[in-house]
């Protein structure tokens, strides 16, 4: 770590060489008031004296301390105004947050703070946004998820960068900023919060990293060494689990992945894992609140060879048929439209999209279409009232060339039909009776006869974007 005499050099490398922040570069600063976002405000100045930054300082007031919130706030302004800083200031109503939706106090500050910064920083058009992390920061980050027993990810702390957010004081010990702060004699605002051992963080602050200093006083030092390095063994995890995923991928598209489970299973779990995470990232899925039990569940369904019914994971459905690993995405969009404009296109639900227009085709071609994604329907046995949505327990119709009524699941079932696409597939109904199963097969009692004098055509089509 280096000594306080260094700290403008780490600094610097830091914004230049691992950030490769560029000349003219605009930054959001996000400053508290406290020591550690003053001397970062400080150390950039000094940066942009002979290396130039467009800077600005944002400042987000949790609400959480009164009158000493607003005081803070005012130091900053204040400070900012001295230093020649545009400011721009946040608030809001932290405890209210958190009881709604359900968090500690303290990762609802943090959610509405990072909010407040991405919003600014999209309003200023600032390129990134600055916070003051440092090494006792990610050393007590590291020492928080290690005692929860954390997994190879979370021991890797605070990463240096994430998206647009920096941290370039990683590599600073909290006692080299003290000095810096003493020697530039700067002014801070100290929050009292930050004393308050009611707090896991200020618990593992004031009693266990001085504890564990009298074990070995480079405790902060080796913690953030050892972040480092589980840092590079992800890196190189991820890197083979993406040539992994090339090899065992069947298909990837916005609503499912699916991979070939012998050539999955043939690797070691700790790759299958990140495979599976790649792939919920793929998904669009957050994969932070996978646990040990979502892991047991998994790897259990796997030796359980389950065919019959999904593993629910989170918004995920994960399915194993016929030698194929299924990870299936399930949104919240409507999966009912009504149609009201004929002719029309509408899009519909999983990347579906329904067309329904007036046709003269001959009745002769029409019996004799093997298009199962176009059929022609007779237009006078359809009521005014025409929708679509997908298949309810119970639904039945009678299929065309049959007599009599039949289960929708079942003829899903004999045209192969995979389990995790039933549910999804379209059906056009009049009224409430089914006239066609989109796709796979037309209802009787609707098809084109002689006596027919008004036709409509029917299409559906699927299209699904690649996303590898």
């Amino acid at each position: 770590m280096p000594h306080r005499d260094d700290i403008f050099h780490v600094f610097k490398m830091a914004m230049q060489v691992e950030a490769a922040v560029a000349e003219g570069s605009h930054l959001l600063v996000a400053v508290s008031g406290g020591l550690d976002s003053v001397v970062m405000l400080h150390l950039l100045r000094r940066l942009a004296a002979e290396f130039p930054l467009h800077i600005e300082v944002a400042h987000f007031n949790h609400q959480l301390r009164d009158e000493a919130a607003d005081m803070d706030e005012q130091f900053v302004k204040e400070l900012c105004a001295g230093w020649h800083c545009p400011f721009h200031a946040g608030r809001g109503d932290v405890r209210s947050y958190a009881r709604d939706h359900h968090l500690s106090i303290e990762t609802a500050a943090r959610e509405m703070r990072y909010a407040f910064l991405h919003q600014c920083a999209k309003e200023s058009r600032c390129e990134f946004i600055l916070t003051a992390h440092h090494a006792d920061d990610q050393a007590e980050t590291v020492l928080d998820r290690f005692v929860k027993g954390a997994a190879l990810h979370g021991l890797t702390g605070i990463p240096f960068r994430n998206g647009p957010i920096l941290r370039p004081m990683l590599q600073i010990e909290r006692g080299a900023i003290e000095d810096y702060a003493q020697k530039e004699q700067l002014d801070y605002r100290t929050d009292a919060s930050n004393d308050d051992m009611r707090y896991h963080r200020n618990r593992i602050r004031h009693d266990l990293l001085p504890h564990l200093k009298q074990y070995n006083p480079q405790v902060v030092e080796g913690v953030n060494r050892l972040a480092r390095n589980l840092r590079e063994a992800e890196a190189y995890l991820e890197h083979e689990a993406e040539q992994a995923l090339q090899l065992c991928l069947v298909q990837c598209d916005r609503e499912k992945i699916i991979l070939e489970t012998k050539a999955f299973l043939s690797y070691f779990n700790i790759l299958q894992k990140y495979m599976l995470l790649i792939c919920w990232r793929l998904s669009g899925e957050d994969s932070r609140p996978f646990s040990d039990e979502h892991w047991h569940a998994f790897f259990d369904f796997l030796r359980a060879g389950r065919r019959d019914r999904p593993l629910r994971l989170g918004n995920m459905q994960v399915w194993l048929l016929r030698g194929r690993l299924v990870l299936l995405r399930r949104s919240d969009e409507p999966c009912e439209v009504r149609l009201d404009e004929i002719p029309g296109h509408y899009a519909l639900w999983s990347g579906f999209e329904f067309e329904i227009k007036p046709s003269e085709q001959p009745l002769d071609q029409i019996e004799q279409n093997q298009d199962q994604c176009t059929v022609w329907v007779d237009a006078d046995r359809l009521n005014e009232r025409c929708w679509l949505r997908v298949p309810r327990r119970g639904d039945q119709f009678q299929p065309l060339k049959m007599s009599g009524q039949k289960r929708v699941s079942q003829v899903l079932a004999e045209k192969h039909i995979p389990p995790y696409d039933r549910s999804v597939i379209p059906l056009f109904l009049s009224g409430e009776e089914i006239v066609w199963v989109c796709g796979v097969r037309l209802d009787d009692r609707f098809r084109v006869t002689t006596h027919s004098k008004h036709v409509y055509q029917l299409r559906v089509e699927r299209n699904l974007e690649s996303e590898i």
